[in-house]
């Protein structure tokens, strides 16, 4: 990435930046997924159980609610209450910051194609963070854009949206 930025392949760099990301999100992928809790059969005990769960992701619902709308989204607050997930999610937050930088450099370079690759990249991330109505508005925005009118643009995009 340096290399291209020093001299000065700014398609090549961006091109790095959406790869870079693509290899956190893998690494996230890879990783088997949010950790889920097992309860407890009997009832009162199953019950207690996701009291004291609901009671440790508190903190993350309140920080997950004013954050769901900026660029420091983070996963639904059920994900974080278990410490394992918190990697993963740290994971995650990486690849959208590489998918953003790359949003930005294909932007100042005027590539669509790039921009919407990268965009739907974003989207993808929400999708395993849990919000998949916002990945759906990200999604829809870029379909009346010249780019997402080639026929391959297009499917990707219908792709992402059926996921």
């Amino acid at each position: 990435l340096a290399f291209y930025q020093g001299t000065g392949a700014g398609a090549r760099a961006a091109e790095v930046m959406l790869r870079l990301g693509d290899a956190y999100r893998g690494v996230g992928l890879t990783t088997g997924g949010w950790y889920v809790p097992a309860f407890a059969q009997n009832p009162l005990l199953r019950g207690l159980g996701e009291a004291w769960y609901w009671l440790l992701g508190l903190p993350f619902r309140l920080v997950a609610i004013v954050l769901r709308r900026t660029p420091w989204a983070l996963p639904r607050p059920q994900h974080l209450a278990s410490y394992q997930n918190w990697l993963i999610a740290r994971i995650y937050r990486t690849a959208q910051d590489w998918y953003e930088q790359a949003r930005a450099a294909y932007a100042a370079l005027g590539d669509g194609r790039g921009v919407l690759a990268a965009e739907q990249q974003q989207a993808e991330i929400l999708i395993l963070f849990g919000y998949a109505a916002d990945a759906l508005a990200r999604l829809e925005a870029p379909r009346a854009r010249p780019a997402a009118q080639d026929i391959y643009r297009r499917l990707w995009l219908e792709t992402a949206s059926a996921a």
